[in-house]
């Protein structure tokens, strides 16, 4: 009898794309899937691909962008870490931004000239059959975030009448069947 040892590799970019498209009745793309694949569901623009040791799949979903008025992009940054401080019990997506996470960044953001910045949100897995699952943890924090950011594809101005009309995430309850 042969023993079998599970493979040291993690798992493959191409295993999560197939899954997806099967639970979503498609057939499969006919692009190659290499390490990384991008694509769009329902209008957010999503990444699957192998994080840097190979262990792991990391699917991310941009979520919108930040307004260029620093008064307004401080606003929604405080209203997304609070937000994510109250999923954080029920959905496994982490809040990421590009660009750097030191205290220069912060304040680059504060400056009246500063680009919009993406904003994002990931999960790490560690199988291709958790795919699934993570997109729909990633589509609920899209569909929270766009209350307080414009969405992929408007203008990030155009989301700061939005934002301060936005209900604040202390106020929110979340239902978990």
């Amino acid at each position: 009898m042969q023993r079998s040892f599970p493979s040291s590799r993690g798992p493959e970019v191409a295993d999560a794309v197939t899954h997806i498209w099967q639970v979503l009745g498609l057939s499969a793309p006919m692009e190659p899937i290499g390490a990384r694949f991008d694509f769009e569901l329902e209008d957010t623009p999503v990444e699957i691909a192998r994080t840097p040791d190979g262990a792991a799949l990391r699917i991310t979903a941009t979520l919108g962008h930040l307004a260029g008025d620093p008064h307004l992009c401080e606003d929604q940054l405080s209203r997304l870490l609070r937000l994510s401080l109250a999923l954080v019990g029920v959905n496994r997506a982490v809040l990421s931004f590009p660009a750097g996470q030191d205290a220069a960044r912060i304040a680059e953001l504060s400056r009246p000239d500063h680009a919009p910045e993406a904003v994002y949100a990931e999960i790490v897995i560690a199988e291709a059959a958790e795919a699934v699952e993570a997109l729909r943890e990633l589509m609920q924090w899209r569909s929270f975030a766009g209350d307080l950011i414009a969405p992929v594809g408007q203008s990030p101005d155009a989301g700061a009448a939005v934002a301060p009309q936005a209900p604040d995430p202390a106020d929110m309850v979340i239902f978990q069947p």
